[in-house]
């Protein structure tokens, strides 16, 4: 496993990016970190490669430079109004948006994981995670993973970000170290 990962640094991207923030006030030092580390390197990728698997051409509107670079003149006491984000922006569209669509909470990329893994991902959550497999791998407790997947499929409890963290990882060791095994 280590040879694998030698010469990666996880804490690479914030060592280049924190620096680049040390003048700015704690509003706009998140804001930007935030561009940098989650939206630019995570979001949009995810956005884009999920677009393009559809055949689809996504727009961000409000990511326009001169919309972006006129967001970031704005002073930063005038960003945020108590908890409410976007209070400028919020008040900007009023008349041009329904109320329901001003004030209702941030939404992500809502994927049906949790379904997904009781219908069409069942057969590969129950080979994968199955007993025999996880000792053999030898990480994870056989019995708790077992347990984690019965009560998933039978919808008494939702395990979905567990479970799909399981299977993703034995995806990964199947690719990369298909010969490991840790027992």
């Amino acid at each position: 496993m280590r040879e694998a990962t030698a010469g990666f640094d996880p804490h690479e991207d914030l060592a280049r990016v924190v620096p680049e923030t040390s003048g700015l006030n704690r509003v706009d030092r998140l804001i930007y970190q935030h561009c940098k580390l989650y939206l630019a390197d995570q979001n949009l990728v995810t956005v884009d490669r999920a677009s393009m698997a559809c055949g689809l051409e996504v727009r961000a509107p409000f990511l326009d430079h001169a919309l972006v670079e006129l967001a970031g003149r704005i002073p930063a006491h005038l960003k945020l109004r108590g908890w409410e984000t976007k209070h400028i922006l919020k008040r900007a569209l009023q008349g041009a948006l329904p109320p329901a669509i001003i004030s209702r909470r941030k939404q992500g990329f809502g994927v049906p994981i949790a379904a997904w893994l009781r219908g069409p991902l069942r057969s590969a959550l129950e080979e994968r995670l199955a007993p025999e497999r996880v000792a053999r791998r030898g990480l994870f407790d056989p019995a708790t993973t077992q347990q984690l997947t019965a009560e998933h499929v039978a919808g008494q409890r939702d395990h979905r970000k567990i479970l799909w963290g399981l299977l993703m990882f034995d995806a990964w060791c199947d690719r990369y170290l298909p010969e490991a095994r840790w027992a």
